[in-house]
């Protein structure tokens, strides 16, 4: 009887050990695994101040949440451009230039002495004082004064150089879309186009615009500066 009582207290004991370690040890395929609790949509997790990792990594956040982490627009926007659209500055081509990520695109802020799309070219002028700072519509100055850039009006695309523009389709305004006249004979009035023109200060001719040049323009911010508002003509 002691040895049939002895087997039953052995067999329970390896029972109990064995469930035991079940209860502790995890299945050897995942045994290696780190494994935590999720805190995202925890118990009373409106109650805990913003976090970056339980809002926005654990989860997709939304610009609200975001801005509840970040507290200001700046970096807010800074954080969600690159969370939403991914870092455009991996593969940047800013030769001399820090590169600031956009929405689908970059730009490259230039050091001191260099210009250009990608800050590759020297640096030509730093205000607009001469020749319209080489651009060839609006220039504009920067508030410390050492440095200028240039930007077209609209229709137009600004080239890599940062200075030069170009019309975007066959109707941008300010183009002469219609051929000049072969005929070199004296005739009484004015002609329709310039020749001797020389350079004049920006916006000196405005009324060259809507005569010559556009017949009819509606682009405000043409009027006084484009090109043919920096001109003097000499009609014949």
């Amino acid at each position: 009887m002691s040895r049939i009582l002895l087997c039953v207290s052995v067999i329970v004991a390896l029972w109990s050990a064995s469930a035991l370690s079940l209860s502790v040890f995890s299945e050897p395929r995942g045994a290696h695994m780190l494994l935590r609790s999720r805190r995202a949509n925890s118990f009373l997790e409106e109650l805990k101040p913003a976090s970056m990792e339980r809002e926005c990594v654990e989860e997709r956040c939304n610009f609200e949440e975001a801005r509840e982490i970040f507290q200001t627009r700046e970096a807010t926007l800074e954080f969600w451009t690159v969370y939403t659209d991914g870092n455009q500055c991996q593969s940047h081509m800013c030769v001399n230039g820090v590169c600031v990520d956009q929405y689908q695109d970059y730009a490259c802020r230039c050091e001191p002495g260099y210009e250009g799309k990608y800050c590759n070219q020297p640096q030509t002028a730093t205000n607009c004082s001469l020749v319209n700072g080489g651009c060839d519509h609006s220039c504009s100055e920067s508030k410390d004064n050492l440095s200028r850039s240039c930007s077209c009006v609209g229709g137009y695309k600004l080239h890599d150089d940062a200075k030069k523009c170009s019309p975007i389709g066959p109707s941008s305004c300010g183009q002469l879309l219609i051929s000049r006249s072969s005929y070199t004979k004296p005739m009484d009035g004015l002609l329709p186009w310039m020749v001797g023109g020389e350079v004049g200060k920006k916006g000196e001719s405005p009324w060259q615009v809507t005569h010559f040049t556009c017949g009819y323009c509606s682009t405000a911010d043409w009027l006084g500066n484009s090109p043919a508002s920096h001109l003097q003509p000499s009609f014949k």
